[in-house]
């Protein structure tokens, strides 16, 4: 599951609950999904599924605890980043779409293998959920609207398949969408009743549901889907109870699971580590600090960049080295605290923090802010947008980053799109 940045659990627990549609009745499997199908090449789709004007503050009580430079170490050769072509800017900017498509928040988003941007679900305006598709076409910077898809849901989570589709989470105990570029949406087998859970792709195009709660509390559930049987079972317990941790694919096929919680609004600092291949975990490191719902990126470096997540408190960022096989504070500045910011890995290996909202302001601005591994430090941009709580943010085969939709406090909904275009990394 996407991370909904700041909310708190219960906030996000109560939109959850109310995201299912009982009039639905379509039965059929497949869906036209009135769109084209050039299919263009199948690449590895990169990061997707996660800031204000002010620029931070050192942590100072911290000061005895960072590292002297949180730099790339040398691990060997990088991770692909999942791009084609770098389009870049002087300076980074954030550019407003023309047409910026529907209002849309809590919605699911993915690239497609022919470089589009599928976007799917949410709330329209206020509680309304929206019944259209949306394609984002970055070779005209456009959106058009396809056919409706078979479910309606917000909260939605879009998982990009090894195979070239698209798996489209539509709520606990519901059947979850497969999205073809050619054939369309298809309904598959119904998903446990688990809510704010962490979905996973696998190389072997299966699907990890970990985590999550019943209603009643976290759980330790690991579930997988394939799509080839079109069943759900149960692939492991973990060895703590946890909703909304981050989960990160590592080069090395395992997924590390980061943080979350055990009880309502109580974060937990533990990790683990899920042998796909052996289908058990093992306990990872901990976290300095207690984490519910991080922002977690694997870097190209292999390390892992760990940024925010409630309860708030002075160590807004850390790295997991797997060379030490520990985490490490960041020194220097961190962005300023965003509800609903998302981190996005860039094609030069940097991560975007975008969008978000900083406190009780819904008006003020957006400042977009970097991380550099090589350095190891974050950094202030001069790229600011409207505030937009919780948007999708996809980065393009191009190299620049949609970031789509998301909330204000206050209704109706902004339609809103805008493209992020970083700069030239110094070196």
């Amino acid at each position: 599951m996407k991370s909904c940045g700041g909310i708190a659990v219960s906030t996000i627990l109560a939109l959850a609950l109310g995201c299912t549609d009982e009039n639905d009745g379509l039965d059929a499997s497949i869906v036209d999904s009135g769109v084209g199908s050039d299919l263009g090449v199948t690449l590895d789709s990169g990061p997707s599924d996660l800031g204000p004007s002010d620029l931070g503050r050192l942590d100072a009580e911290l000061t005895d605890t960072l590292v002297e430079d949180a730099g790339a170490p040398d691990s060997g050769p990088p991770i692909d980043s999942g791009c084609v072509a770098s389009r870049t800017a002087a300076s980074p900017q954030y550019l407003a779409l023309a047409e910026p498509g529907r209002p849309r928040s809590l919605h699911a988003a993915a690239r497609l293998p022919n470089g589009q941007v599928l976007l799917a679900g949410g709330f329209s305006d206020g509680l309304d959920f929206d019944p259209d598709v949306e394609l984002f076409d970055p070779s005209t910077d456009t959106t058009t609207v396809g056919a409706s898809r078979p479910l309606l849901q917000a909260n939605a989570v879009a998982v990009p398949l090894s195979d070239g589709r698209v798996f489209v989470s539509s709520g606990p105990g519901l059947p979850a969408l497969l999205y073809d570029q050619t054939r369309g949406w298809t309904r598959t087998a119904t998903a446990p009743e688990l809510y704010l859970t962490t979905f996973v792709p696998l190389s072997d195009n299966r699907v990890l549901a970990v985590g999550g709660s019943d209603g009643n509390g976290s759980s330790d559930e690991v579930h997988v889907y394939d799509p080839a049987s079109d069943t759900w079972s149960l692939f492991l317990r973990m060895l703590v109870p946890r909703l909304s941790p981050a989960a990160v694919v590592l080069d090395d096929g395992r997924i590390f699971v980061i943080g979350g919680s055990s009880a309502p609004n109580m974060g937990i600092s533990t990790t683990e580590f899920i042998d796909v291949a052996a289908a058990t975990s093992a306990p990872g490191p901990m976290l300095r600090v207690r984490r519910i719902s991080p922002a977690a990126v694997l870097l190209l470096d292999r390390r892992v960049l760990i940024l925010d997540g409630e309860p708030l408190n002075s160590l807004r960022s850390e790295i997991y080295d797997p060379a030490t096989g520990a985490f490490e504070a960041i020194p220097g500045i961190t962005p300023p605290f965003k509800v609903g910011a998302v981190l996005v890995r860039l094609c030069d290996g940097r991560v975007a923090q975008v969008g978000g909202r900083v406190g009780d302001d819904p008006f003020g601005d957006s400042q977009a802010w970097l991380f550099d591994p090589a350095v190891g430090r974050w950094s202030p941009t001069t790229a600011t947008m409207p505030t937009r709580q919780s948007p999708s943010a996809t980065l393009l085969l191009d190299g620049r980053v949609l970031v789509f939709g998301g909330s204000l406090l206050s209704d109706p909904q902004p339609r809103s799109a805008y493209l992020f275009v970083p700069d030239v990394p110094p070196r």
